[in-house]
């Protein structure tokens, strides 16, 4: 991924962290028709060790079906060795998922702990909750890296990762067969979600995520269902006009100067660019057509009023109907195709053409 890759994305995450935290939009939720191909915890067999079931881990020896996803959510200090060999037995020969939450615990089972400090506004001090216990840790903004399955439709998720030593937090060392999959810096080695192949089955470093920041709900989902053995959730065609496949940024993005985004009724968050110059508002008053770069955003259908109400750069706030063309919004997406979003599938748009200046506020 080139630099300029890295650094749009990087900005696209900062955005959507920023409207997040203000409350400008929601999140939290996957399309209906990604839930229909999702599976129950149940069904996709998760058994949670914690330090109170340790023992429960045996059960792999004698009944390799007994999980076909292993999370292993025991402290690191009392995790024991001798379950080691057990669980990777279970992983290569049968292929099974072990999901691991601390960086010295994958240590265990093929990875390099490589801890991380993060800092700045994308992180927060806090006390998480890991297997029923209290840990010390911090909420960070992670960026999703790479092209793996379990990133279909992830721009990012607000993850939990946990305190390993002074100012030091979980994190892993990419390559030699680990690869990134959430990264809290993606020009750096090291990633606080990854993936590894042993043998038939898999193991992640999985931290805790908040399900309704960012794209939580669609990792969680994604994760589950891959580490299953079960096809991960694809948004096509027949879904939306905005794919997945759509939302992977190609070599057209690197030179953009600004971006928009478009909050879906189906629950995505998709950025790109609006290419409409101007749309016609019938306010109140009178209608006219409002030229694209007077406005901050643009929500559809409000709860309280049914109208639409158009916030301008100025502040000024107006309601009324806003008048899409037949064909709807003119969208050009990260990976270089156009395509037209109708009206009843928008909710808010975003639109943002200081992506500069904000940039340089957040360098």
């Amino acid at each position: 991924m080139k630099n300029k890759n890295l650094k749009i994305f990087s900005l696209f995450i900062l955005f959507m962290a920023s409207f997040f935290l203000m409350g400008v939009i929601d999140g939290g939720d996957i399309p209906e028709y990604i839930k229909r191909q999702a599976h129950s915890e149940k069904e996709c067999g998760v058994k949670v060790i914690k330090d109170s079931n340790i023992s429960d881990i045996e059960n792999l020896k004698s009944n390799p079906e007994y999980a076909k996803i292993l999370v292993l959510q025991t402290s690191f200090e009392k995790f024991p060795k001798e379950m080691i060999e057990p669980i990777m037995t279970w992983v290569r020969e049968n292929g099974g998922s072990l999901w691991v939450y601390d960086s010295r615990l994958a240590e265990y089972f093929g990875m390099v702990s490589d801890p991380i400090n993060p800092d700045g506004t994308l992180s927060k001090d806090m006390v998480g909750e890991v297997g029923s216990r209290k840990t010390e840790g911090k909420a960070i903004v992670a960026s999703s890296y790479g092209s793996h399955p379990t990133l279909n439709g992830v721009n990012g998720a607000v993850v939990f990762i946990v305190k390993i030593d002074n100012e030091k937090f979980s994190a892993v060392k990419t390559g030699g067969g680990t690869t990134a999959l959430l990264k809290y810096k993606l020009s750096e080695d090291n990633a606080v979600s990854a993936i590894r192949t042993e043998g038939k089955g898999k193991v992640i470093l999985k931290p805790l995520l908040w399900p309704d920041q960012l794209d939580g709900l669609r990792f969680q989902t994604n994760i589950m269902e891959y580490s299953a053995g079960f096809p991960v959730p694809v948004i096509t065609l027949k879904d939306s006009p905005v794919t997945d496949e759509m939302l992977i940024p190609n070599k057209s993005a690197d030179d953009w100067k600004e971006i928009d985004m478009i909050e879906m009724y189906d629950g995505r968050l998709v950025w790109g660019k609006i290419n409409n110059k101007d749309f016609y508002f019938e306010g109140v008053i009178k209608g006219r057509r409002v030229k694209k770069d007077e406005i901050s955003d643009i929500t559809f259908n409000e709860k309280k009023s049914g109208l639409d109400v158009l916030i301008f750069k100025n502040g000024k706030k107006e309601k009324g109907l806003f008048s899409l063309s037949v064909d709807g919004v003119n969208f050009k997406t990260p990976s270089g195709k156009t395509v037209k979003i109708g009206r009843k599938e928008i909710k808010k748009i975003i639109f943002n053409s200081n992506r500069e200046k904000k940039s340089e506020e957040n360098d």
